[in-house]
């Protein structure tokens, strides 16, 4: 997610930015690139001129969806994400046409986590620019999510990363998205990082017994935990590579305990966020968006329903986001 900029000039522009508009039919594209860029993963799906999502081939294979790594300028920088960007419209052959040559009636549209400042927007747009198509757009991933929010509603991100935003007659509130050094609770990386931490505690013998250990140990190709000490604070070992612990720890939330209390202090954070929302802005029961491969794990539901608990906030309509491909879903509800 997003670092930490000046405070006043970082929240203008985040709320500059909520207000922009997504490009419309009457653009005239035949084509839309839709573009989910986390932490993690970035995910590419095509729309066409009515709004209906379609298979493209990618590398000679025909596919509904294409996938990459992370898409985070902040962590992979100008470099990397030109490298991905590479990566996903290469090759791309939609209808027998391949995209280069017909690049200048397609638009491109995507919601990038990190991407909250202008200028960070600006330099993706350059990036994605060099395929000359007729129009691109690029906001922030918590920027799509709230273009659903119509009038009421918190859109609350739990990836990699994390960040909560809520809009209330008129008023809007940012929590968190401080990256993973001030914030990120609840986040994939924040339940890696209480994995880690664990493991380390149990192997230097004073933390608690937790099959997490050589869980951590055989993902990470590790002969001892201790070994994941030097790696960790080096670097070599990316957030990416925190967050993607975290199914490991879901799959053992119910038999194991140090498994099952970190999903729970994840609840916590997150159902925290929420209360923050919604009492700094007065809120009335509206509707709640989750978006983020935290709420694609095998125990979503329950998961969900943890938070919401937590959170005290029941008879709010939840609508678990992550499930579609989000700018897909903005996209075709505009058609």
């Amino acid at each position: 997610m997003s670092i930490v900029r000046s405070s006043l000039l970082y929240l203008f522009i985040f709320f500059a930015t909520q207000s922009l508009a997504l490009p419309s039919h009457s653009d005239g594209a035949s084509y839309t690139l839709c573009i989910d860029g986390g932490g993690s993963k970035t995910s590419l799906q095509i729309v066409d001129a009515s709004g209906t999502k379609i298979a493209f081939q990618k590398n000679g294979i025909v596919v509904n969806e294409w996938r990459s790594g992370s898409s985070n300028i902040n962590t992979v920088g100008v470099q990397g994400l030109d490298q991905l960007f590479h990566e996903l419209f290469d090759d791309i052959v939609i209808h027998d046409s391949p995209l280069k040559s017909i690049s200048g009636v397609c638009s491109v549209i995507g919601g990038f986590a990190g991407a909250s400042a202008q200028s960070t927007i600006e330099s993706i747009k350059t990036l994605i620019n060099q395929w000359n198509f007729q129009s691109v757009e690029v906001m922030s991933d918590i920027g799509i999510i709230s273009q659903f929010i119509q009038e009421n509603g918190i859109a609350l991100i739990a990836g990699t990363g994390s960040i909560c935003f809520g809009k209330y007659n008129d008023e809007t509130l940012r929590v968190g998205g401080l990256g993973r050094y001030l914030g990120d609770e609840g986040s994939g990386y924040f339940i890696g990082k209480l994995a880690i931490k664990a493991s380390l505690e149990n192997g230097y013998g004073y933390g608690q017994d937790t099959v997490l250990v050589q869980n951590v140990c055989h993902y990470f190709n590790l002969e001892n935990i201790c070994q994941i000490v030097r790696p960790y604070y080096a670097g070599t070992i990316t957030p990416q590579e925190v967050a993607g612990l975290a199914p490991l720890v879901f799959q053992y939330e119910d038999s194991d305990p140090v498994a099952k209390k970190i999903i729970e202090s994840a609840a916590d954070e997150l159902a925290k966020m929420l209360q923050i929302v919604v009492r700094k802005l007065k809120m009335e029961p509206s509707s709640i968006y989750l978006v983020g491969g935290i709420f694609k794990n095998n125990n979503k539901d329950r998961f969900i329903q943890m938070i919401v608990d937590k959170a005290g906030l029941h008879g709010w309509n939840i609508r678990n986001i992550s499930l579609e491909h989000p700018v897909v879903a903005l996209v075709s509800q505009r058609y």
